[in-house]
């Protein structure tokens, strides 16, 4: 092969080249339909008929390139001079030899190229055929064989170009050229049989029906009809169209050919195998010495390009469906290009028209400052792959300027080859109403309505926080706050006065607390400060430093208060406690260290009041009584004090659906113990875990005796916080199951919000655990704490107990009438059972029952009774109330 060798290698090939005299003429119809034909063929956007004219490369036919030459050194084919063998790319903006290439950069910006080079029978290269795209691909051998066909195809068109040149040269080489020109069209037609594409010969006969004098292999195999049918007749290859499509194609290729025009159709045939598949037909009519009109022409099949449109259509139509029945405004991202599409509703969202226009192309230019950090942090993660899909709540300026609470949620649908995003979708729906929500029920759950501060719930959140991350060497203090007297105050003016005052008091501590301390209102007139970080002295210990603090907050309540027009001193008993205290390397429970501070508070109360104390293990006679009430515990556990008693569960046909039990203790000195007495002390002593596990073996024995009655409905179990958190937990109630053989999906676990509150990840998982073997969770003494949509959302709760606190009021007291229908409503929303405890008389039975409450527990249907003769009545039968 000679490509631009020595200089006399390159004159040898420039004449060469010469004798086909095709540099610098017009476009011709054969070459053009084959560089048309490669672009069908092959798929792409560009193909070229090359010629290399040094310093130029020139083409003789171009489809999709406004360019007739260029420079060689600019030519993607004058890579293929040193080798001329074929050369492809398959993403030109990746490859170093063409990367800065002008034409991958600008213009038509390629990225696909394959190139076959032109050589004659001396050797020579005379240029090339070549198919380009814009869009990357990955060439297969298939298309390198059509490729090469087709540069067959062109040489044999250059061949009979050069064989006529030289006719017309010499009259008396005639003959030789008649047999040149033979063997060329036998190679032509030689070429067409076995291509991959159906190319054909049509002629139209006047009765309508016509012949194929020419089909090739491809053809044949295709249709299943041979070549001696074919050229009979094209009424087999008709009878084989789809019957909407047969005269259709009838009519166009008359009307075709009476103007001579080229014809295009896509049309279904049947195949041999009985498969209906589509085809694009295309074809050009000359006309004949004899005046007869001949189709050359071919048929590509497009089926899977048909199906893939129509998925397309189908997956638009339901999008489109699915955004306009939507709220959410969509919005396309082209990140390369950083322009932005927003749909109808995007633009209502933030009360923009359809003709508006937006406050810039960047929407993060309307999120809340304060938001944006974390906002772009999320949509880094879902770019680096860390989430799978973008999502971020965060508050976007509206229209009118006011700000909006907006959910965000985006993915990435196109990435490069590095995988770096290039398109991102996604939506925008408002959710200000469910963030003021929440944030109420929070604040309902959280403050204190009179003062705004803090309420104990909340207290014990952060105490508990707190005592979790506060490393050994740190120090800090709780100190408890009450006023003295100010029962007096409330009966001699009245509750309103007693609000004003308590009022005053709370800005006052405000005011003299440090900006680090958490101040809140426990109740009544008692407030509690969390200082989390006393400051590191030499001089002066912890404990020393919060009771200086206490100090200066006693002295400040002693200033004269606001009361109305009047103003009013009143003095306060302060008990502090520094912690954390690492007793034997533990960190003390939130409540606990609570209980210190409270105990040396009354400690300084009954001292003289108006005083600060600070907590010393023995000053306090409740931890004494904690203390002989623990011991007794343990030998109740031991003994048989202790026993279970049940309260049923009703419908509203006044049928056991389920029953809760109790424990109850008989001390042999003392009577009846309290359980608000002894659950407590067991909680913080750790008893609570043997207690729990003698509890869920008399549930076990009684779930089955009701099994062996025939009766189905479930029992329900209190399981506390600290029973629940045991490492071994899930694994003894699976051991327990097995051993016994206990109905798991009859048993109903009772926990509290607050368990919920303390580890989200642990606490699901867990549930999720148990939620395997069947057991259901409730939710005991519901809206209490904070009832978090979220946790409803995310957790597995099967039940949510209304407290009786909110039942006693009802039907009277607007209030609980409120709260009560919201805990309905909202159970119904998330599909869970509800239960309301303490119901004691027929008005509340029927308020209950009109809105929707499938589940009572009470005093009106039934009090807490012994177990065992409970299940023996269960066992005769006698179920309803």
């Amino acid at each position: 092969m000679n490509g631009m060798g020595t200089p006399g290698q390159e004159q040898a090939r420039r004449l060469s080249l010469q004798r086909y005299q095709v540099l610098d003429t017009a476009a011709e119809a054969p070459f053009d339909e084959l560089t048309q034909l490669a672009t069908r063929l092959l798929g792409v956007s560009i193909a070229l008929v090359g010629f290399m004219d040094a310093p130029r490369w020139w083409f003789k036919s171009r489809v999709g390139f406004s360019l007739d030459q260029l420079p060689l050194e600019q030519s993607f084919c004058g890579h293929m001079l040193s080798t001329g063998q074929m050369l492809t790319v398959d993403d030109a903006s990746i490859d170093p030899r063409f990367a800065q290439h002008p034409l991958v950069l600008d213009g038509p910006q390629i990225r696909a190229y394959a190139g076959v080079p032109l050589i004659n029978d001396e050797g020579h290269l005379l240029g090339s055929l070549c198919a380009l795209d814009a869009s990357p691909r990955r060439w297969q051998e298939s298309d390198r064989v059509q490729l090469r066909l087709l540069a067959d195809l062109v040489m044999a068109r250059l061949e009979l170009r050069r064989h006529q040149i030289e006719l017309a040269a010499t009259k008396l080489r005639l003959d030789n050229k008649e047999r040149q020109w033979a063997a060329c069209e036998q190679q032509l037609n030689q070429l067409a049989r076995w291509m991959p594409t159906a190319i054909y010969q049509f002629r139209l006969s006047s009765p309508g029906v016509g012949s194929f004098p020419f089909a090739s292999q491809a053809f044949q195999d295709l249709f299943g009809l041979s070549p001696e049918a074919l050229n009979a007749s094209a009424a087999p290859f008709f009878e084989q169209l789809h019957a909407d499509d047969r005269e259709a194609m009838r009519q166009s290729v008359r009307a075709c050919e009476q103007s001579l025009s080229p014809w295009s159709m896509e049309f279904r045939s049947h195949l041999p195998d009985g498969r209906l598949e589509w085809f694009q037909g295309q074809s050009r009519p000359t006309m004949e010495p004899d005046g007869s009109v001949l189709w050359h022409g071919l048929f590509i099949r497009i089926s899977d390009r048909r199906r893939a449109e129509q998925e397309l259509r189908e997956a638009e139509a339901r999008w489109k469906f699915a955004l306009e029945g939507s709220a959410a405004g969509v919005w396309d991202w082209n990140i390369e290009s950083n322009e932005h599409y927003f749909s109808s509703q995007y633009r209502a969202l933030y009360g923009y028209g359809e003709t508006q226009e937006l406050p810039g192309a960047d929407p993060d230019a309307w999120v809340h400052p304060e938001d944006l950090p974390a906002h772009q942090e999320a949509r880094q993660q879902h770019f680096d792959g860390v989430a799978p899909l973008f999502r971020s709540e965060h508050r976007a300026r509206c229209h009118d300027g006011q700000w909006k609470w907006i959910l965000s949620r985006g993915l990435v649908v196109a990435r490069d080859a590095h995988g770096r995003p290039l398109r991102m979708i996604g939506t925008h729906t408002d959710i200000t109403e469910r963030k003021l929500t929440d944030e109420d029920n929070f604040r309902r759950a959280y403050y204190d309505p009179l003062t705004s501060l803090p309420n104990r719930a909340l207290m014990v959140a952060k105490l508990f926080e707190w005592l979790q991350t506060c490393p050994p060497e740190g120090s800090g203090a709780v100190i408890h706050v009450d006023l003295d007297g100010f029962k007096r105050l409330n009966h001699a003016r009245g509750h309103g006065q007693g609000d004003v005052l308590l009022r005053s008091v709370a800005r006052r501590l405000t005011e003299s607390v440090g900006p680090d301390a958490i101040l809140a209102r426990l109740g009544a007139d008692e407030f509690v400060v969390l200082l989390p970080q006393l400051p590191r002295s030499a001089e002066l210990a912890p404990w020393q430093q919060a009771q200086a603090v206490a100090e200066q907050l006693r002295v400040a309540l002693l200033q004269p208060l606001p009361l109305g027009d009047q103003s009013f001193s009143v003095t306060a008993s302060l008990g502090v406690t520094v912690c954390p205290q690492l007793d034997q390397g533990v960190y003390p429970d939130a409540e606990d260290v609570l209980r210190q501070a409270d105990a040396a508070m009354n400690h300084a109360k009954a001292t003289g009041a108006n005083r600060v104390a600070l907590f010393e293990p023995g000053m306090q006679t409740e931890i004494e009584k904690r203390f002989l009430i623990e011991e007794d515990l343990k030998h109740a556990l031991q003994g048989q004090q202790l026993s279970l008693h049940v309260q049923p569960q009703f419908s509203t046909g006044q049928v056991v659906i389920g029953a809760e039990l109790l424990i109850r203790w008989q001390h042999p000195v003392r009577g009846a113990v309290s359980p608000v007495e002894f659950i407590p002390v067991a909680e913080t002593s750790g008893l609570i875990v043997p207690l729990g596990e003698w509890v869920l073996e008399q549930a076990a024995q009684a779930l089955l005796q009701l099994q062996a009655a025939g009766l189905e409905f479930p029992l329900s179990v209190n399981v506390s916080p600290r029973q629940f958190r045991q490492p071994d937990f899930v694994e003894r109630v699976r051991a327990l199951l097995q051993r016994s053989g206990a109905p798991a999906h009859r048993l109903i676990f009772e926990i509290t919000e607050g368990l919920l509150l303390e580890r989200s990840d642990s606490v699901q998982s867990q549930m999720d655990e148990l939620i395997a073997l069947g057991i259901r969770f409730s939710i005991d003494d519901f809206g209490t704490g904070f009832s978090s949509l979220g946790y409803l959302k995310r957790l597995p709760i099967h039940e949510i107990k209304i407290d009786r606190s909110f039942i006693d009021g009802i039907p009277d007291d607007e209030g609980d009438i409120a709260i009560v229908r919201s805990v309905l409503l909202m159970a119904r929303q998330f599909r869970l059972q509800v239960i309301a405890e303490g119901v004691e008389n027929e008005r509340q039975v029927a308020f209950l029952f009109a809105h929707g409450c499938e589940g009572l527990q009470g005093y009106h249907f039934a009090r807490p009774t012994p177990l065992l003769p409970w299940l023996a009545s269960c066992t005769r039968g006698q179920t309803q109330a």
